[in-house]
């Protein structure tokens, strides 16, 4: 989505508000798929500061991405404060906390795709307390026990099985 700063470039210390909704399209992260699930809701305001555009706001998503331990998907809410220099001049020296932006149109979905990618933890959990999935059967253990036996012994402690048994 793109919004219009032409009156606020022409005017230094002037600002505007925008409160929005973006589409999203889903994407990949950390080799899982992320689905969003509505729009992502923007609040945000933009100020000319003699030489570039200062945009500070708020983000509302909710993901639906898979848990880590048990593969099940979930609905993920987030609430993300950002702040973003923008500005639409030829820098001599290229920055990289600098967002460039050609005309008088700011792309906003650039912006929401990278303050809600910074903010991904590194692994999804449908709770804290998630028992994953039994390493023999696959069984969800966050809805019974399965019913295996986990009896495997490392073959280097074996020995120690006979060790209580009598001749």
């Amino acid at each position: 989505m793109k919004i219009n700063v032409s009156k606020i470039l022409k005017n230094q210390d002037s600002s505007m508000e925008f409160d929005g909704e973006v589409r999203l399209k889903d994407f990949v992260y950390m080799g899982s798929n992320i689905h969003i699930g509505l729009p992502v809701k923007v609040k945000a305001l933009i100020t000319n500061l003699e030489d570039h555009l200062y945009m500070k706001g708020n983000l509302k998503a909710e993901l639906m991405p898979e848990c880590s331990r048990c593969l099940q998907t979930f609905k993920y809410k987030m609430d993300v404060d950002f702040e973003e220099e923008l500005s639409n001049k030829d820098a001599e020296e290229d920055r990289d906390d600098v967002l460039y932006f050609e005309g008088d149109f700011v792309d906003l979905t650039e912006i929401i795709e990278n303050n809600i990618l910074l903010s991904l933890p590194m692994k999804f959990l449908c709770r804290k307390d998630c028992k994953g999935l039994c390493p023999h059967c696959g069984a969800n253990l966050n809805l019974g026990k399965c019913k295996c036996t986990n009896k495997e012994i490392d073959p280097r402690l074996s020995v120690l099985g006979d060790f209580f048994k009598s001749n």
